[in-house]
């Protein structure tokens, strides 16, 4: 069994360390091709890393102290990458009003400094996460939810990367986007839909499916039409958005 493209998918889009030898041999397009397929599992076993360490938190700590160390841990399995691409996509979504080149747009992107803008939708984002996490533990609510939200939420990236064109001419994402094994995909979604109901609740997907999917698709349209596709900053900024939207549900329907 090739676990090649598994390896690729753990390496993006999270910490999580993997030994040496995984990366001693080379890795083929088609490796890359493969690896969105692997997000929603990658998103599943962050998931129950999540909801591992709530559960035991939850009855050791005070409810903000253990939303906040949740928090924390949710931040650094990612390396902080999605929040690194949410606040890379704030700087070029206010910068879109006054430069309508594609080109600078990309340029603004691939900056390493922050604006202001970003910096307040990096502060607004955690507040939002903590206040939504700190909800879920002071209450008596189920944290199972966790797993879905991480799962589905990759799915969707899953969805954006294998549907869109890549804007630059090089990148990480550049051999992703391709349109292949999309029916792998479906079939996999349709698995994680499942699971989700079975671990949350039948309000809770269907309150956050259809959203999702709104989501995505206004995402999507919005970086078609400024930069003609995706970088892996959008791509990033998806997660978080689709994460906080899933918290929001959660706290509605659970």
């Amino acid at each position: 069994m090739n676990l090649k493209p598994l390896f690729l998918a753990l390496a993006l889009l999270t910490r999580i360390p993997l030994p040496a030898s995984v990366f001693s041999k080379p890795y083929s397009e088609r490796d890359y091709q493969q690896s969105p397929l692997y997000y929603p599992l990658v998103g599943f076993a962050l998931g129950l890393i999540l909801l591992g360490c709530a559960l035991l938190l939850k009855p050791l700590f005070y409810a903000y102290l253990s939303a906040a160390v949740l928090l924390g841990l949710w931040v650094a399995l990612s390396g902080a990458l999605h929040l690194d691409g949410l606040a890379d996509c704030s700087d070029a979504y206010f910068a879109a009003h006054q430069h309508k080149n594609k080109a600078q747009l990309l340029a603004i992107m691939q900056q390493p400094q922050l604006g202001a803008m970003a910096v307040i939708v990096l502060i607004n984002c955690l507040l939002i996460k903590f206040a939504l996490l700190l909800e879920l533990m002071l209450d008596n609510r189920s944290l199972l939810p966790l797993v879905v939200i991480c799962m589905l939420s990759r799915t969707a990236a899953s969805f954006y990367i294998k549907r869109t064109p890549y804007a630059r001419t090089a990148g990480i994402a550049q051999h992703l986007s391709d349109g292949q094994y999309l029916g792998w995909l479906i079939a996999i979604s349709m698995v994680c839909c499942v699971l989700g109901l079975w671990l949350s609740s039948l309000v809770f997907m269907l309150l956050y499916l259809p959203l999702a999917v709104v989501l995505l698709a206004l995402w999507r349209h919005f970086w078609l039409k400024k930069i003609d596709g995706f970088t892996g900053d959008c791509v990033g900024a998806l997660i978080e958005l689709s994460e906080i939207l899933g918290l929001f549900i959660a706290i509605i329907a659970l």
